[in-house]
């Protein structure tokens, strides 16, 4: 970790300023040591560090099982908080895993689990500081989120208040993407995608509301925006790693 004393530090800023931020590089080229260094920074400070592993996650019912396990080994406040959420829900943290080795017609169903594990993470999250780090992110693009009609929520999606930045392993990275695309453009994008993973039947609409733009602006920024990352990603070795993000969404880019 000696000279990287400096990307902690900036990540720590970035985060304790509510900016959602993705930290890319090189597989095995140390981001989960940066993290873990500053989710430690993050609790020195009194915040609350949620540590969800998606290293080869497979299948939904996997996802739902990383969850739980995140939101059983949490501490501090935010455990306080979703245990007496879990608990109010009838929501037995920690066990998840278990219930699904149960004879198929005794076992939870995985996306009602998933559903009412990221409840109870947003509700613990909105009432004390708290930082949800996803690592090995990319592996998630092995999980089908598709859902059927009649699982699509009717209510307005859950509302996170979310801003976003990426930091990068060097300047130079950084330079190159802030000159692409504004930091709301790339908040637009993330909150997009999020909306989308969840099922959302219209993303647009619903980032459209929580940004104060038109919902076409949102799925023309999106569309920009994509446009350009898969650009770069296409034409500079530098940055091929772009095109494995998939909350980017560059796979979807003809």
């Amino acid at each position: 970790m000696h000279g990287r004393d400096e990307l902690v530090t900036d990540l720590v800023e970035r985060v304790t300023e509510r900016r959602v931020t993705a930290l890319l590089g090189p597989r095995r080229y140390g981001k989960t040591s940066v993290l873990r260094r500053v989710g430690a920074e993050l609790e020195a400070g009194g915040g609350n560090v949620v540590w969800v592993d998606l290293y080869e996650v497979t299948s939904l019912a996997d996802l739902a099982v990383r969850l739980d396990a995140a939101l059983a080994e949490a501490t501090g406040t935010f455990a306080e908080r979703a245990g007496a959420i879990a608990a109010g829900a009838e929501v037995n943290l920690g066990v998840l895993r278990i219930e699904l080795r149960r004879p198929p017609r005794e076992r939870p169903d995985s996306l009602a689990a998933l559903h009412s594990l990221l409840d109870v993470l947003v509700r613990a999250a909105t009432a004390t500081p708290t930082t949800v780090v996803f690592d090995e992110f990319s592996s998630i693009r092995r999980v089908a989120l598709r859902l059927p009609a009649s699982s699509r929520r009717s209510s307005p999606p859950t509302r996170c208040g979310l801003s976003a930045s990426v930091s990068y392993t060097n300047s130079m990275q950084a330079d190159a993407l802030t000159s692409l695309v504004s930091e709301r453009d790339l908040r637009v994008v993330l909150l997009f995608a999020v909306q989308q993973s969840q099922g959302d039947p219209s993303p647009s609409h619903t980032v459209a509301d929580a940004t104060g733009l038109r919902p076409d602006n949102v799925r023309q920024i999106v569309s920009r925006t994509r446009r350009r990352f898969a650009d770069l990603a296409g034409s500079d070795a530098r940055f091929e790693d772009l095109g494995t993000l998939p909350f980017l969404g560059l796979a979807d880019v003809a």
